[in-house]
């Protein structure tokens, strides 16, 4: 897959899947006194999982060898990677603005910081791509 997992695929499913369910069922767990919040919470926890179909998405359509002659050229590439930074952004704060708002407990807070910093992480390493870190790997010998 895009990741570069060679895991058997019930493997690679289950892990996909729990990452895509996991901020859902964090943000049910944080609000189970109020059902407007755990709604408000989900819908916002869903533009979490934008970055899992738009970064291979947009890898694929700037691929010369997977979209052939239909790849989108330079200028609508630079538009749509800048335009999806910003709809992350936007989708970002609203997370955060719904959490401060639906007076979560600081410890709970802490977890859904902590939980961002790795899912940040993650998402980067979908921007960047295995292929880097494999061309990494290949080139530095300390990796």
């Amino acid at each position: 897959g895009f990741t570069g997992i060679t895991w058997p695929k019930w493997k690679r499913s289950f892990v996909t899947r729990s990452i895509s369910i996991f901020p859902s069922m964090i943000i049910a767990i944080l609000a189970k006194n109020s059902i407007d919040t755990l709604n408000n919470l989900i819908n916002v926890s869903q533009s979490i999982l934008l970055p899992f179909a738009l970064f291979p998405l947009m890898t694929c359509i700037s691929n010369t060898e997977i979209m052939g002659q239909f790849r989108v050229g330079r200028k609508y590439q630079i538009f749509l990677w800048v335009t999806s930074f910003v709809v992350l952004g936007f989708n970002y704060y609203s997370v955060f603005d719904i959490l401060i708002a639906s007076h979560v407990n600081p410890a709970g807070l802490v977890i859904v910081i902590f939980a961002f910093v790795l899912y940040g992480l993650f998402v980067l390493y979908l921007f960047i791509g295995p292929k880097y870190f494999s061309y990494l790997r290949n080139r530095c010998s300390f990796m």
